[in-house]
């Protein structure tokens, strides 16, 4: 992302001649992500890895459009400011938005968080997420493929898993329960976030307050129970198994 040619339509989309800088994040398993400094303004560039994607993957300028529409009614995700689609600029589709500062839950609490209680912070990523199920959802009513959403998820995840299935497993009987057992489809559909955690929130230091929700490549109009379930998924009690515990992500 550091070529002249990025660095010079940065630098024209902003209006400034100040000396462009781009760092990049290393935190984040998907999309990459940079940290872009021009004089005293600072944006962030979001762009897809390099190599084939599966499809529908990675898309920049679903994600930019989604934005685009949601943060009108929902502040809490970042403003998008230029989408770039351009090949002679860089090979790959990259936008640009406002940064969100704060401080991310991982593996350990940040020491400026860890004077809160744990259930204001768990309080507070619920509310947020049932703040973004109220939000206008004519604003991202493109998105939404119409009934059958969690129908879609199963067969979506069952589908890629079969690419990559290993010789000998034991998914066969995961992949009936879920297909046997889909819950009612009755709800009414609301924008939704589809990996909502910790890790995917910024809390203001020494505060349970969330000044921002990031990475929103798998956002879309679904059951938010789907949100719900995503977060209980992540979920670690004192009193789980300890192979629970090794694979806890935060």
């Amino acid at each position: 992302m550091n070529s002249n040619k990025v660095k010079n339509y940065i630098s024209t989309q902003l209006g400034t001649e100040a000396d462009i800088n781009i760092q990049a994040f290393k935190a984040g398993a998907s999309n990459l992500t940079y940290q872009v400094t021009a004089g005293k303004q600072t944006l962030i560039i979001r762009t897809s890895p390099p190599g084939t994607k599966a499809q529908g993957a990675h898309n920049m300028a679903r994600e930019f459009n989604w934005l685009s529409a949601l943060h009108p009614s929902y502040p809490l995700c970042p403003k998008p400011l230029f989408l770039c689609q351009d090949k002679a600029v860089f090979e790959r589709d990259f936008y640009a938005m406002t940064p969100v500062t704060g401080d991310i839950i991982r593996q350990q609490v940040p020491s400026s968080l860890q004077n809160e209680q744990p259930h204001e912070l768990c309080q507070s990523l619920i509310k947020t997420q049932y703040q973004l199920h109220h939000s206008n959802s004519q604003a991202v009513q493109s998105f939404n493929k119409g009934p059958g959403y969690i129908e879609r998820q199963i067969s979506g995840w069952i589908n890629r898993y079969d690419m990559v299935r290993p010789k000998s497993d034991q998914a066969d009987a995961l992949m009936k329960w879920l297909q046997n057992n889909l819950p009612m489809d009755n709800r009414n559909y609301c924008p939704i976030h589809n990996d909502f955690k910790f890790d995917n929130v910024v809390f203001s230091p020494n505060s349970s307050a969330i000044t921002g929700v990031l990475d929103w490549e798998l956002a879309t109009v679904g059951d938010p129970l789907m949100d719900l379930g995503c977060s209980l998924a992540y979920w670690v009690e004192a009193n789980d198994s300890d192979a629970m515990k090794k694979v806890a992500m935060m």
